[in-house]
């Protein structure tokens, strides 16, 4: 794998792993503020971290060809990321919950053994 495709690998990632420590180190708060502030702050972390990707995908792009194509395919992701970036947050919001919900509820089984 090229540094270029590591690169493009991290930045896609990167708002997933920002979002869930965020949700680790908002965990005291009440579920309604974490949703809120992961609401907001995922929709921007998303839109922006999308526009990222795509600059810095056509910007160093290794070759004519890959230029060519990513500058052909790059306005829906970037609308897409800017319109719904709220969705994905969200999703991501309640599979770290359920997951928090799952360890809270296994704990509690196995301090009743």
């Amino acid at each position: 794998m090229s540094l270029y495709e590591l690169t493009r690998s991290a930045i896609s990632l990167a708002p997933a792993m920002v979002l869930a420590i965020s949700f680790i180190f908002l965990r005291q708060y009440t579920w309604y503020f974490r949703l809120g502030l992961l609401f907001f702050g995922g929709w921007i972390l998303i839109a922006g971290s999308t526009y990222i990707f795509w600059t810095y995908s056509i910007n160093y792009a290794p070759d004519q060809e890959i230029l060519a194509e990513l500058s052909r395919r790059d306005g829906a992701p970037r609308l897409l990321g800017v319109l719904f970036g709220w969705a994905y947050a969200i999703v991501v919001y309640f599979i770290l919950e359920s997951f928090r919900l799952l360890f809270i509820g296994l704990r509690s089984i196995n301090q009743e053994k």
